[in-house]
């Protein structure tokens, strides 16, 4: 038997639904942002190594000696061409993408009024993962400790999760960026 719930009753239950609501959609918000941050730091982990894939596919391999045979067996296999194909291509565009990202990071840096510290994001960034050299490294050219380089990898990361992923890379809460 179903009794007859008083309007407090239902307000209490329409404000815990609202709140568990609320929570999933904070919580699937954090998680996308999550993965938004991740991907920028696979992205940094591996530019070196896609830059080598992207130039090692623009050299033409299939007028090497012993290749014929392999080239005409991928030849025959559409999709595997078609496959490859795509891969280089989206491997070249996110590329381009996140040369453009870095550069504009370096240009935003550069034009803040704490320049120096926006300076040091952009600088330490590129220290890590373009010229690639170790955080002890970085710690004493910066005169920071090994934990602080890390922070700044992480802030500057954000920032450039934002310029690789646009608005989708922002964290909007109630209307306010």
């Amino acid at each position: 038997m179903v009794r007859d719930l008083t309007k407090e009753q239902i307000d209490l239950i329409a404000s815990k639904v609202m709140e568990i609501n609320r929570k999933q959609h904070e919580a699937k918000e954090k998680q996308e942002k999550d993965i938004r941050l991740r991907n920028t730091k696979l992205l940094l982990r591996n530019y070196h190594s896609f830059k080598r894939y992207i130039a090692r596919t623009k050299v033409d391999l299939w007028e090497d000696e012993g290749v014929s045979e392999i080239r005409d067996l991928v030849l025959n296999g559409e999709d595997l061409v078609k496959s490859i194909k795509e891969s280089t291509q989206r491997t070249l565009v996110m590329i381009q993408h996140l040369d453009h990202a870095l550069a504009a990071l370096k240009f935003v840096c550069e034009q803040e009024d704490d320049n120096k510290a926006s300076s040091k994001h952009y600088q330490v960034l590129k220290e890590r993962f373009i010229d690639e050299k170790a955080v002890e490294d970085i710690a004493a050219n910066h005169f920071i400790n090994k934990r602080s380089v890390y922070k700044t990898i992480d802030a500057a990361s954000e920032r450039l999760s934002i310029m690789l992923f646009g608005v989708y890379g922002i964290d909007i809460k109630q209307g306010h960026f």
